[in-house]
């Protein structure tokens, strides 16, 4: 191929591999991430319904506006009801961290 002439990359669908693994070791603890595509969509319930479907313990739900930026704002989901996180991206990181571990210690 020549430098100059433009790659064609064909993707094919794999399966859920969050669920798939959360299915097969249901010991294990398991964080997924939900995103919004857009203002309209209800968050908490596009991340509530992630986490019944994918079987896991946790959604970290965000919306796109939010891509590239350094603030953010996310709802941390788990069976029991949900809580928002806003502040900086590593604010924000830190603290779904202590949620994390903090849900371990229990």
């Amino acid at each position: 191929l020549a430098r100059a002439q433009a790659l064609q990359l064909e993707l094919s669908p794999t399966k859920d591999l969050i669920a798939a693994y959360a299915a097969m070791h249901p010991g294990t603890f398991c964080v997924a991430f939900a995103l919004a595509a857009n203002d309209d969509q209800d968050l908490i319930a596009l991340s509530e319904k992630k986490l019944w479907d994918k079987g896991v313990n946790v959604v970290i739900g965000n919306k796109a506006e939010v891509l590239g930026s350094t603030e953010t704002s996310v709802e941390f989901v788990t069976r029991d009801g949900s809580e928002p996180l806003s502040g900086t991206k590593s604010k924000v990181s830190r603290a779904i961290i202590d949620k994390v571990a903090a849900s371990l210690s229990h």
